[in-house]
């Protein structure tokens, strides 16, 4: 067992005492709201910005600041709801089933984490050095990763990688995408 192993137990062992705390309705709203408020904020920042404008005609920050915004009103508005939620499972005696369900998005929660930790370390650190052949854990990630991966459809994965390089996808017969307007 190395540093890695004792950072990976570390870093699952608080999540999931944090999602037994927390709960389900926590654990989730917490995470429905970082996802919608991203979407959202995508989404609609161009017409607050168009909005703002108005207020604040010449600030070169404006784009940011609608951007955050909406961020930030979709976070609260799913953390208000998942109180809420919480609360009423607690008045009809379900609150430890509410905690019980929090560990396991508290779970899936670290197991993206680790996912996205090993996508670093693979970056930074040679797949032959000492901290990743040592780790006892390591490899336990990564195969469950090459699982999770395993279980996206091919295309939806090619989706994904046109839209992270920025092509636009023209549904033609040729599966090509649209390269005029790559970033």
């Amino acid at each position: 067992m190395n540093w890695l192993d004792i950072l990976i137990i570390a870093l699952m062992g608080f999540l999931l005492v944090r999602g037994l705390f927390r709960g389900f309705f926590r654990e989730v709203g917490s995470l429905a709201g970082v996802v919608l408020g991203l979407l959202a904020a995508f989404r609609f920042e161009a017409n607050l910005t168009g909005l703002l404008k108005g207020f604040l005609p010449d600030w070169p920050f404006l784009s940011l600041l609608s951007f955050a915004l909406i961020m930030l009103a979709i976070m609260v508005a799913c953390n208000v709801l998942s109180l809420a939620l919480k609360a009423a499972f607690k008045k009809v005696f379900l609150g430890w089933l509410d905690r019980a369900l929090g560990v396991a998005v508290a779970f899936v929660k670290g197991m993206v984490v680790l996912y996205l930790g090993m996508v670093i370390i693979n970056f930074f650190v040679p797949a032959a050095s000492p901290v990743v052949t040592q780790s006892k854990l390591y490899p336990w990630v990564v195969r469950s990763c090459q699982f999770v991966a395993g279980q996206i459809p091919s295309e939806t994965y090619e989706q994904w990688k046109r839209k992270f390089r920025g092509e636009k996808w023209t549904g033609g017969e040729s599966g090509e995408p649209d390269r005029s307007e790559a970033k």
